[in-house]
């Protein structure tokens, strides 16, 4: 059978190797996932931010166009609520809009009208009249239907540039024109060159056209009516490097983009492209990058997002690599922590055994039965004693379990299974005494007491029982109970029987000294009083011997007694001298209680205060105080005190501290106090003042509640 130590060893090489190695492929894992998650994380984290700025310029492109067909359904509504506007009612409108300062990017407001062939002329005609003498339809040739830009503000160089213009006559313009008429909406055009680029900045151009009808409900005429009323057109030319620069701005400066016509993308449909003064930046490259259609009246851009170098600044790369390397320092201090921590294992796993080889060495050799189980109750160690008291001699019961090695536990003492599951979790158990029958069936009993025992980890590895034997103890107090009982008895005959004898005696010494008491001398008289006064000193000892050998052996039922009534009868009972004064504690509780024992306790105590005071008048204090279960009283006079030394004798029979011809007594009064007190497991003791001052206290405790037990045998 494998010792304690073997069970409990654990391989050191292979075990803490592995364990370590586990540890560091724990860490590195754990720390490659972080890694990993940090860099997914920090990557959706920038593409979200890139996405965001996106849509946000999107939004600012879409609300800034928003403002624009406003403006001009503005303008148009000025032709609706005028029959003839003039020249200078849309300058001052186009002024009081403020569109330079609020909505930079716009090249202008104006309004182009149709004109048939045969108004052509009548129409430059008016315009000239009204001080533009050079003022013609451009370009020249002739066409089948006309239009004219007849209004523009702010009418600056570039825009003279386009007064008087047929926008109709050129493809692109003329789609966007006969879209916008046909549906009522307002529609951009697609990239076209405006009229007004007369310098080197030559930027790509688009027009945004509102119609004008004759009727105020164009939109919800049908396409043919509306080809018919039509009056022209509220419209505003953008150049896009300036809008798209008014819109945006230095914003996003992270996110380069380019706007197309239609979804082409080429040179040819490039309408923006943001400037780019980073180095490192490739065209058509970037870590983020998506395309999207953008509908804007009525006409699709193409956006192009990319983003820029700079934008790695959201971006922190570095982040997971510091993950990695704290990962491998943190592996590198948990491998040399564990390795360390597995050579000082291994270290205490050896003081451990060799402290365990000496505590099973010390538990053999000690001189008591003891023996150490672990959780299933198999044996770990034992001593000797152990093996002898139990007729083991020459048996190995290491690892065997004890309800084998004991089967009669099952059978007699089926309750010391489950005492032992409960003392395996927690709990203690201390037996002072119990009968046992061994396999022989010779009667033993045994003192016990078990313990749990905890291993290295804090946890209940087991239990430790000590035993002895104490049958020999047992049957010895029993042969002292039966002589105590003897010797109780003989004490109650002997005093009984005698007393009749003993008044005969007495009697007989009455008669001898009446019938002599004329003749005899005065010593013959002497004597005869002193042998009187013999004969009742032995019946006040054959007295004292009876209550003694009476005393503790309770025939009277328990009552309640009221305190405060009862010690005032037993001092009204003793007849004290009248120089005598007994002080009674007011409050006294109430008690379970036989009155007899007290009244012979108190009795006792008041008549010694009385028959040891030194001089014809005294006091006596009677107290109690509440110690619980149990009530502490004490009786004290003002006498001349009791010496410390003889403290303990008084309470031996027989003892006096003064020759009893001095003072009359026994010598048994302060042991029955002692045997009465002690039967209901109270103490009795004395209390003398220091310093030689006058007084002497004797107190005993007694329960509140009378309990019938047998007096402990000493």
């Amino acid at each position: 059978m494998p010792s304690f130590e073997e069970n409990n060893k654990q391989p050191f090489l292979r075990s803490d190797i592995l364990r370590t190695l586990f540890l560091v492929f724990i860490i590195m894992a754990v720390t490659v996932f972080l890694a990993c998650n940090e860099y997914t994380e920090t990557r959706e984290d920038a593409k979200a931010l890139f996405d965001m700025e996106t849509v946000q310029i999107r939004e600012d492109i879409v609300t800034r166009f928003a403002a624009y067909e406003q403006i001009l359904r503005g303008a148009r509504g000025l032709l609706y609520g005028s029959d003839n506007v003039s020249r200078q009612e849309w300058a001052e409108y186009y002024k009081a809009l403020d569109i330079n300062e609020d909505y930079n990017g716009i090249q202008g407001l104006g309004y182009s009208v149709f004109v048939r062939p045969g108004e052509k002329d009548a129409f430059e005609k008016n315009i000239r009249a009204e001080g533009f003498p050079d003022f013609k339809i451009h370009p020249e040739h002739n066409r089948e239907l006309y239009t004219a830009i007849k209004f523009l503000e702010p009418f600056d160089v570039r825009n003279q540039q386009a007064f008087g213009y047929d926008m109709w006559s050129q493809e692109t313009r003329r789609e966007a024109m006969e879209k916008a008429m046909l549906t009522g909406e307002a529609t951009n055009s697609g990239r076209v060159t405006l009229v007004q680029e007369i310098d080197e900045d030559v930027q790509a151009g688009f027009l945004l056209y509102l119609p004008f009808y004759r009727s105020s409900l164009g939109e919800s005429l049908t396409p043919d009516q509306r080809r018919k009323t039509i009056q022209g057109f509220v419209y505003a030319p953008f150049r896009m490097d300036n809008l798209i620069s008014g819109i945006i701005g230095e914003r996003y400066p992270d996110i380069y983009f380019e706007i197309h016509d239609q979804e082409d993308i080429s040179s040819d449909t490039l309408m923006y492209q943001r400037p780019m003064n980073q180095d490192g930046f490739a065209r058509g490259i970037g870590e983020y990058n998506k395309m999207e259609k953008l509908t804007i009246a009525n006409h699709d851009w193409t956006i192009s997002y990319k983003t820029l170098p700079s934008f790695a600044r959201h971006v922190n790369k570095s982040k997971h690599i510091y993950i990695v390397v704290a990962g491998l320092a943190l592996s590198l201090c948990a491998f040399f922590i564990s390795w360390s921590i597995a050579v000082l294992r291994q270290r205490s796993e050896l003081r451990a055994m060799e402290a365990s080889k000496m505590f099973r060495l010390i538990i053999k050799h000690t001189p008591a039965a003891v023996a150490m189980f672990d959780k299933n109750m198999n044996y770990i160690a034992y001593s000797d004693r152990w093996m002898m008291d139990y007729g083991l001699e020459n048996r190995d019961i290491t690892g065997r379990n004890h309800y084998e090695v004991f089967p009669v536990i099952k059978e007699q003492k089926p309750e010391w299974i489950e005492d032992h599951k409960r003392i395996l979790k927690g709990r203690v158990k201390v037996v002072d005494q119990e009968k046992f029958i061994r396999p022989d069936g010779q009667i033993e009993y045994i003192r016990y007491a078990l313990y749990p025992w905890d291993n290295a980890k804090g946890e209940i590895g087991g239990m430790i029982m000590f035993t002895e034997i104490i049958t020999r103890q047992v049957k010895a107090i029993e042969e002292i109970k039966r002589s105590n009982k003897e010797l109780e008895r003989f004490a109650y005959i002997a005093s009984h029987d005698l007393k009749a004898p003993l008044r005969g005696i007495d009697n007989l010494a009455k008669w001898i000294t009446e019938d002599i008491s004329e003749t005899a001398s005065e010593d013959t008289l002497k004597n005869l009083a002193l042998l009187s006064g013999r004969i009742r000193r032995l019946e006040g000892l054959l007295e004292d011997i009876l209550a003694f050998s009476r005393a503790g052996r309770i025939v009277e039922e328990s009552s309640k007694i009221n305190l405060d009534e009862f010690i005032r009868e037993v001092v009204a009972m003793q007849s004290l001298p009248k120089d005598f004064q007994v002080d009674i504690q007011s409050d006294l509780p109430e008690i379970i209680s036989p009155s007899s024992p007290l009244e012979q306790i108190f009795g006792n105590l008041l008549t010694n205060a009385v028959k040891h005071h030194d001089k014809k008048s005294g006091h006596i204090d009677i107290t109690a105080k509440d110690e619980g279960a149990y009530l502490r009283f004490c009786v004290t006079d003002d006498g001349p005190g009791i010496p410390e030394q003889y403290h303990k004798r008084v309470f031996e029979m027989f003892q006096t501290l003064k020759s009893r011809d001095k003072v009359e007594g026994s010598g048994l009064g302060m042991a029955i106090i002692k045997k009465l007190v002690e039967t209901q497991n109270g103490t009795v003791n004395i209390i003398s003042p220091a310093n030689g001052e006058r007084g002497t206290s004797i107190c005993f405790t007694w329960p509140k509640v009378f309990q019938m037990n047998e007096p402990e045998e000493k």
